[in-house]
């Protein structure tokens, strides 16, 4: 090897990343460009594009003229029904002067499902097809599932009831199987296609809407009748059969016809279940059109802004990459100038030879590419593999994952081996810092995005506080050691199931824990996972307890307060040392109903608001009204006793149910001042609950009352 060589060798492999990049991809670009360009680009796109708009013009007149041919005869049809003598005669039992013209009417139309005529006092008689019927829809009826015809009729009874009745026939337009006789709840005036009518004196036609019979979409033509009884004629169009008639409609591979109106609403599409949707509205699903930009379908979009107040026109246009042409046309004569038949077609589905031409040039193409591919792979590979092992590093302390040093990165590139060097020395001081600071709380704040620097927010949180009873001469009967190796278990028991239950734990003070929900991540029904949490964290305390006990060790009693309020949430402290933490009256009032649980002898205590959000999913009692130092007015307090949902050993017993709905009525009554009644109901139940200390001290108040002697100051104030 010459000395160039070495020198240029020894070159690429220090040059820096960018370089390297930069002249593989340039090298691949000009071996790329050179055969597409000298082949593929070279034809003429225009004649091609000109080419597809002749050929769609043809196509789109031909479907547009048998989409009319669909739609317009139904339209005549009303027309010259509407002009019909007895029309406007109510029926007669289950007959009608018109029935055999119905029938003929559908026989010679079966892109019909019915015919019908609606009448002002809310008769009806109408006569539909069971061509397209199946035998599910039959069944509902009671129709035999050979009837080809259904004839029903609803008429106004002399007790001013109306009866809706179903006759039904086979081929031959003779009844079979019995008369369904039922009372009516159809009632036409109602309808989407009586109304319309009525407001117009030329056919109108509805929007999509549910068939009461069918119970499937489709569209209605009708129109009033002209005579001294206001009576409506009209005809069902099911969208299965226009979209069916859409749907044989073939232009070119891959072409769409579609029907809509001026609200870009769809009357008609290949795939029915596109063309409605149902929604909810005052309390009732309905049915509306879909919108033709709700199909998510960029080249349909495209094409109805395009034509959007034009007149008929066709274009050529691209999305995604990919060439379409368009043509719209209106549907004009008796059914409406609003109404649109869109026709949407990929620009290769006409130009096929083209295409192939385009293909062999891509091959032709790909060959000197696929040649250098080992080459290519070799070099990416070469770039890629010490790149992957950095992201795989920063993903581990993005995860604040410390747990191995630094790989050693093997690359010749200058920017690799700097980046690896100084990634290996941020790690080695994340870690660091990392005993320092909880790990938790870093990453719930690198998630949330809300490192900041110093303040706060005003946020609604649930604030618990926990704290361990007699802790003090637990104390001093352990040896410092044991003492540290119990409450770091205790902790790090408890500090697991609030941390897996989305809480943040702000410090633990003491044998104290505090800890909160809602920040810095939202939590969604905060205050259902806070009670959850203390019922799951109570379940595991009394575990490591009976743990304890059974080794010869002491328990670790654990109490329980709760609140949930707004409180200000954010960094705290100096620029130089900072604390994430929560301020305001809702901790101090957590804290507070902590401290109660030794008065009261209860476990869980939580606040009103607690209970108010939470009184449907779990189980409570109400405890007390207390004063709390630093609140002026009395608070609340309730016990959290057990959920009415979730993981076994926290769910609700009966004896649980059946103790809270006894002691319900005792503080009730006591409530009403009712100090008779309460003793006695006291007495029964401190009888099946003898250690029960809040109704211990109920019972004394009871007394004091009935006695009438003057009651001694309560000192209900948690001074903790």
């Amino acid at each position: 090897m010459n000395i160039f060589a070495r020198k240029f060798r020894g070159f690429l492999i220090n040059a820096p990343l960018n370089f390297n990049i930069i002249a593989i991809f340039i090298a691949i670009f000009l071996l790329l460009a050179g055969s597409l360009i000298w082949y593929n680009y070279s034809r003429n796109s225009e004649l091609a594009l000109e080419a597809a708009d002749s050929l769609l013009l043809n196509v789109s007149e031909k479907v547009l003229e048998k989409t009319r041919n669909f739609i317009d005869p139904p339209v005549t049809l009303i027309h010259l029904t509407a002009e019909l003598p007895d029309i406007a005669l109510l029926p007669s039992g289950t007959e009608h002067s018109t029935a055999q013209y119905f029938l003929d009417a559908l026989a010679s139309y079966p892109q019909l499902y019915g015919l019908f005529v609606g009448y002002e006092n809310g008769d009806f008689f109408q006569v539909v097809q069971f061509a397209d019927v199946d035998a599910k829809t039959k069944t509902r009826l009671k129709a035999p599932q050979s009837a080809n015809f259904g004839v029903r009729t609803i008429a106004l009874q002399p007790d001013g009831t109306r009866k809706q009745s179903w006759v039904f026939l086979d081929a031959d337009r003779k009844a079979i199987g019995d008369q369904v006789v039922s009372a009516a709840s159809y009632d036409p005036r109602g309808r989407p296609w009586y109304k319309a009518a009525l407001n117009q004196s030329k056919v109108s036609l509805t929007d999509a809407y549910i068939f009461s019979s069918l119970r499937a979409p489709g569209i209605t033509v009708s129109r009033k009748v002209d005579s001294d009884r206001i009576a409506v004629v009209a005809a069902d169009i099911t969208l299965a059969q226009l979209s069916s008639f859409l749907r044989d409609q073939k232009v070119g591979e891959s072409g769409v016809v579609f029907l809509y109106n001026e609200k870009t609403e769809l009357i008609a599409f290949p795939d029915v279940n596109r063309t409605v949707k149902r929604v909810t509205e005052g309390g009732k699903t309905i049915l509306k059109p879909v919108r033709v930009e709700e199909l998510e379908r960029p080249s349909l979009t495209e094409a109805i802004k395009h034509f959007a107040g034009k007149s008929d026109d066709r274009f050529v246009y691209s999305v995604g990459g990919e060439d379409y042409v368009a043509s719209v046309s209106s549907l004009m004569g008796s059914f409406g100038s609003n109404k649109r038949v869109g026709i949407v077609v990929p620009v290769d589905d006409f130009i096929g030879p083209i295409a192939e031409h385009r293909i062999r040039s891509l091959i032709y193409s790909i060959i000197p590419l696929l040649l250098s591919v080992p080459l290519i792979a070799w070099v990416s590979e070469w770039i890629a593999r010490p790149i992957r092992a950095l992201v795989e590093e920063t993903k581990k302390i993005r995860d604040l994952s410390f747990d191995e040093d630094l790989p050693e990165i093997d690359s010749r590139i200058t920017e690799i081996r700097e980046l690896a060097a100084s990634m290996a020395t941020m790690k080695t001081a994340i870690r660091t810092f990392g005993q320092y600071v909880p790990k938790a709380l870093v990453e719930q704040l690198i998630r949330s995005g809300n490192v900041q620097g110093l303040g706060g927010e005003r946020r609604e949180l649930s604030i618990l506080f926990t704290d361990v009873a007699n802790f003090t001469d637990l104390s001093e009967q352990m040896s410092p050691e044991d003492l540290t190796r119990k409450t770091s278990r205790y902790f790090q028991e408890l500090g697991e199931i609030i941390l897996n239950n989305q809480g943040s734990i702000d410090k633990y003070i003491g044998d104290a824990i505090m800890a909160f929900w809602n920040a810095p991540l939202a939590v969604e029904n905060h205050t259902l996972v806070a009670c959850r949490t203390m019922l799951l964290c109570r379940q595991r305390s009394a575990e490591l307890n009976a743990e304890w006990l059974a080794n010869g060790e002491h328990e670790m009693h654990t109490r329980f307060g709760l609140h949930t309020g707004d409180t200000v949430v954010g960094n705290i402290g100096s620029p130089d040392r900072m604390d994430y933490t929560a301020l305001g009256v809702s901790v101090n009032l957590a804290a507070r109903l902590e401290g109660l649980n030794k008065r009261y002898g209860t476990q869980l205590l939580v606040s009103e608001s607690v209970y108010k959000a939470a009184s449907d999913a779990f189980l409570f009692r109400p405890i007390d009204l207390a004063a709390v130092k630093g609140i002026s007015k009395r608070v609340a307090t309730y016990e959290l006793c057990a959920a009415y949902d979730g993981p076994s050993p926290i769910l609700a017993t009966e004896d649980q149910k059946s103790f809270c709905r006894r002691w319900n009525e005792i503080y009730n009554l006591f409530r009403a001042s009712d100090w008779e009644t309460t003793l006695a109901t006291l007495q029964g139940f401190l009888t099946d609950y003898p250690d029960d200390q809040v109704a211990k001290i109920y019972l004394e108040r009871c007394r004091r009352q009935i006695d009438k002697q003057p009651q001694h100051p309560e000192t209900r104030v948690a001074n903790r």
